[in-house]
């Protein structure tokens, strides 16, 4: 049995590579696979409740970023005081919080990191709140008709 030089390793790599990428190029993609899905399940749970709570899915992105710092700590320290304790609020663990909170965080570095903090989608937000607001308010059909022609802009932006 003959021995391959490393040369010959390296080119059959490659070759394999060449070939997988081929047939579906995933290179340099996440392997979101290895992520324990518990973490995705306890952060859809308090996403869950914050939408019960708050009636709106995407108010977490209204909050300045200091503010889920300070809550992330709190939960922090009192998952350490007791890490069986559950939220007081919520009566859920305040680990899973904890881990929610810091689900925010990231996403808001990514933002800043790629200075693409969504201000067209702040900006629809912020105007399907004065919509809803004058939904509740009296308005002509015409006004709501302009208010909505607005919104559409928005949402191409």
């Amino acid at each position: 049995m003959r021995i391959m030089e490393d040369e010959e390793i390296i080119d059959i790599v490659e070759r394999v590579e060449k070939e997988n990428q081929e047939i579906k190029a995933d290179a340099g993609k996440h392997k979101l696979s290895l992520v324990p899905s518990q973490i995705i399940k306890d952060i859809a749970e308090i996403r869950e409740y914050g939408n019960r709570k708050y009636k709106d899915p995407d108010s977490w992105k209204r909050v300045e970023k200091v503010r889920y710092v300070n809550a992330m700590y709190r939960h922090m320290i009192d998952y350490i005081d007791d890490n069986k304790g559950v939220d007081e609020e919520s009566g859920i663990s305040r680990l899973k919080h904890l881990a929610c909170n810091v689900a925010f965080l990231c996403e808001m570095e990514m933002w800043d990191e790629n200075l693409v903090k969504p201000k067209s989608r702040d900006k629809l937000d912020k105007a399907k709140e004065v919509l809803r607001f004058l939904n509740m308010s009296e308005i002509t059909p015409k006004e709501h008709e302009a208010i909505s022609d607005i919104l559409e802009y928005l949402a191409e932006e």
